[in-house]
């Protein structure tokens, strides 16, 4: 199915910011956000820490849950990835890194599917989300 994805290009290397998809976002709305956003710095993912960028999380995105998704998801990151990669930079963070942590919960089998549930749709909404700072 075709989607017309509204983009906003800044900045000296034009990097580009998904604005949202038509009809969801009207041309004006769409319009009104690329003017906000061209007043906005550009920052780059790799400045931010994995603990910056869960903090940034848990207001933009957990808050919006259920309140006991968010018991699950702030308990499996707290538990099991703040004290191992929190003081890393989010642009360190490999798939190795996360593997390790989860492998030892190879036990817990429905604990390691959770785990890795929570940290693949974190580490999906650092990528996918703009965020100035």
């Amino acid at each position: 199915k075709n989607r017309k994805t509204w983009i906003v290009m800044r900045g000296v290397d034009r990097t580009r910011t998904r604005i949202g998809h038509y009809p969801a976002v009207s041309l004006s709305e769409a319009r009104k956000a690329a003017k906000k956003l061209l007043t906005e710095a550009i920052t780059k993912a790799g400045r931010l820490t994995f603990s910056e960028a869960y903090d940034a999380f848990k207001i933009e995105h957990i808050a919006k849950k259920k309140v006991r998704t968010q018991a699950d998801y702030e308990r499996m990151l707290d538990k099991y990835f703040i004290p191992k990669l929190g003081k890393k930079k989010l642009s360190e963070v490999t798939y190795e890194s996360i593997t390790e942590i989860t492998d030892k919960l190879a036990d817990r089998s429905s604990e390691q599917s959770h785990a890795l549930a929570v940290v693949r749709t974190f580490l999906r909404w650092c990528v996918h989300l703009p965020r100035p700072r």
